[in-house]
């Protein structure tokens, strides 16, 4: 478990890295409005970073996570969309 818990944090690093990068180096913003392209690639980036940071805060396998998402009423998870929504504020500020 414990290199499963390593790889998921590489991958959430290589992640936040490739944000950032292509934050400073595309312009993202015309006339103070980002594309809503770009806004559906961030906003997808950002839940895909809240999903491997909750199932290692929640020490789940993706498998586990994956379950749990489908149980779920909603479909999704709302703690993972609401944290990933919250990210995604932070980026367009």
């Amino acid at each position: 478990m414990s290199g499963q818990k390593e790889l998921l944090m590489v991958l959430r690093l290589l992640i936040s890295n490739l944000i950032n990068f292509l934050a400073k180096s595309t312009p993202l913003v015309f006339a103070n409005t980002m594309s809503n392209i770009t806004n559906e690639t961030l906003l997808e980036q950002c839940y895909d970073e809240a999903w491997v940071d909750y199932a290692v805060k929640n020490n789940l396998t993706q498998d586990q996570l994956d379950a749990i998402d489908q149980d779920s009423e909603l479909g999704y998870l709302p703690e993972i969309a609401e944290e990933a929504q919250r990210r995604f504020e932070d980026l367009c500020r």
